[in-house]
């Protein structure tokens, strides 16, 4: 995953509740299956592809972890025979060496994302980490990048010791 990926993925996970985090790690597991099928297409090593699939893999273990059986446990159920699913047929992608594993897993991902944005859309609690630092893009603008300023810059920002 590219740097600025990993940084746009940052930004959305401090400022997301508990259901928009959730379509967070959806979307990193897309992102994930999307550069796994790119280097494919491109021919590239199978190391190159393997590694995009291992953290999809890795993402799709966080969600199961994630899942709370105390309050449902019927759709816990279900989420997580879904969940390991996509995970048997990343792996089927893994060892046959071929995408068409992984694309059924997006598939169903994406159809479980959309749900999850429903929920997360109505939603209005407030994020979890709550001594986030505030940004501000577009003040100054770079040769090829857009420059961010924090607004609310306190040093005391974080655990202190």
């Amino acid at each position: 995953m590219e740097q600025e990926a990993k940084q746009t993925f940052t930004r959305r996970i401090v400022g997301s509740n508990r259901s928009q985090l959730i379509v967070v790690l959806f979307d990193i597991f897309d992102c994930y299956l999307e550069e796994a099928v790119q280097e494919y297409k491109k021919g590239a090593g199978a190391g190159a592809v393997s590694d995009s699939l291992r953290h999809a893999c890795l993402v799709l273990e966080h969600l199961k972890d994630d899942l709370d059986y105390a309050r449902e446990p019927g759709l816990c159920e279900r989420l997580f025979s879904i969940y390991d699913y996509c995970q048997r047929q990343i792996a089927r992608s893994l060892y046959q060496n071929r995408v068409e594993g992984a694309m059924e897993a997006k598939r169903l991902m994406w159809d479980l994302r959309e749900a999850f944005l429903v929920v997360a859309q109505e939603d209005q609690s407030e994020p979890l980490v709550e001594n986030r630092d505030q940004r501000v893009a577009g003040y100054t603008y770079g040769r090829s990048d857009v420059t961010e300023a924090s607004t609310n810059y306190d040093p005391n920002r974080g655990f202190l010791a």
